[in-house]
């Protein structure tokens, strides 16, 4: 199963959490609410992948489709699964 793929079923499954209050205080400095952060997920792409970082694969996405300005979004999966 591809990365994007894996986030996609976390975020089905409830299986996330957030950065608290880092996650919230740039949501509220870029106007954003859940629907964008969503959508972003949604529909977006993996454009980099940081497999080196020491807290297990990052993800970015990129959401060039819904949104007049570039929503990246960093995606950081715990446990670190062989996606390769």
């Amino acid at each position: 199963m591809s990365i994007i793929h894996k986030i996609r079923e976390k975020i089905a499954r409830q299986e996330y959490e957030f950065t608290i209050p880092h996650f919230f205080e740039e949501m509220a400095n870029d106007n954003l609410v859940f629907a964008d952060i969503e959508m972003a997920i949604a529909h977006g792409r993996i454009r980099r992948k940081f497999t080196r970082d020491p807290r297990g694969i990052v993800t970015r996405l990129l959401d060039l489709q819904q949104m007049e300005e570039k929503l990246q979004l960093f995606v950081g999966l715990k446990v670190q699964e062989n996606y390769y």
